[in-house]
């Protein structure tokens, strides 16, 4: 067995006290704040326990602020598009600008509301190249843990250099896919020996929760930048 040396630890996680100080100031908050009629910003909210998509159910009333925090980082760099992969309803198109959303869900409700039809591992992967940003909000997670660092590898080769993408995982969805027993601890553990591997990019965010299980942003959350 090889040794474990390299550890991926913690960076940047999400602190909901200080992000909502300084998100609450933002025009972004002001227009999710004017369409929700719920706003969470802690990591575990038990309302938001649902096993699939839970923005299905809630439609677009409740709002996470835990994935603007990383969303925001996806910015900095003034992509002219970022690819919302899984987008299932394209919750977050209506307040930021330039998000594009793909899923391969046929209809919500009677509607199709990503901007277009597609699924990570059934070609879309290699119809991406040379992006500036996307993200993934628990919708590539249906793997196990020894797949994650090649999703995450696929997800690299589709960025251009300084493009970024944000990835969030459910560890239960993870475990159901392991071909063993398996607990949060041990799948955070693994993924922080890992993902230590990969060397072409550079962590922005590093934020893994072994406390809780959230199907909604996860307990797995993940910003790089390619170099």
């Amino acid at each position: 067995m090889e040794a474990l040396s390299r550890k991926l630890d913690n960076l940047n996680v999400y602190d909901q006290v200080e992000f909502k100080q300084k998100f609450m100031q933002s025009k972004i908050y002001k227009m999710i704040d004017a369409e929700a009629e719920i706003i969470i910003w802690e990591k575990n909210d038990e309302r938001a326990l649902y096993e699939f998509t839970p923005r299905h159910q809630f439609w677009f009333k409740i709002a996470t602020m835990q994935s603007c925090y990383y969303i925001d980082l996806l910015y900095e760099n003034n992509p002219s598009r970022i690819y919302d992969i899984g987008c299932g309803i394209n919750w977050h198109k209506q307040f930021y600008p330039n998000i594009y959303g793909i899923a391969g869900e046929t209809e919500i409700r009677g509607e199709y509301l990503a901007d277009e039809r597609g699924r990570w591992g059934e070609g879309l992967e290699s119809k991406l190249t040379n992006i500036e940003a996307m993200f993934a909000i628990n919708a590539l997670h249906f793997r196990s843990v020894h797949k994650i660092r090649t999703l995450i590898e696929e997800v690299i080769s589709t960025l251009a250099i300084n493009g970024r993408a944000y990835l969030s995982f459910n560890s239960r969805q993870i475990r159901k896919h392991t071909n063993k027993k398996i607990t949060t601890i041990e799948v955070i553990k693994y993924l922080r020996y890992d993902l230590a591997k990969i060397e072409s990019v550079r962590w922005l965010v590093v934020d893994m929760d072994s406390s809780y299980e959230s199907p909604m942003n996860g307990n797995i959350s993940l910003v790089f930048e390619r170099i």
